[in-house]
């Protein structure tokens, strides 16, 4: 003797159509909100590099101001020595020197700040610029 009992909802209330179309909403919204945050990532990456860039050619231009106010200082000390200027005009040469490497500083400090924005961005190691031999 066997005896075997099943059962078998034909009709639960429409509970498993509802189950179903809240999973496929679930669904729609992950595929939204990946979407969404791949676009966040795509331009927190162009951001940075566009950051990168600008802070680059800041950079440039900062270290061709140290340069020229590096030729200027040796001019007017040179001037000074021969009696062709004054003391005064030394100063102020000393003084656009020290500022135009602080603006150098300021720049190197952007560009290395910009470029971690950059690795963050893209999960990527770089190198950052440092201060030159010599200097």
């Amino acid at each position: 003797m066997a005896g075997v009992q099943v059962s078998w909802h034909i009709f639960d209330g429409l509970a498993t159509k509802g189950r179903l179309n809240a999973t496929r909403a679930r669904l729609s919204a992950a595929e939204t909100t990946a979407t969404a945050m791949r676009r966040t990532a795509q331009a927190e990456v162009l951001r940075a590099y566009r950051d990168i860039q600008s802070a680059d050619e800041q950079l440039q231009t900062q270290t061709a101001n140290v340069k020229l106010a590096e030729e200027s200082l040796k001019l007017a000390t040179s001037n000074l020595e021969l009696g062709l200027s004054s003391q005064l005009e030394l100063l102020q040469s000393r003084l656009d020197f020290t500022r135009a490497q602080t603006a150098e500083l300021s720049a190197r400090f952007d560009y290395n700040a910009a470029l971690a924005r950059l690795e963050r961005a893209v999960g990527s190691h770089f190198e950052f610029h440092t201060q030159e031999p010599g200097r």
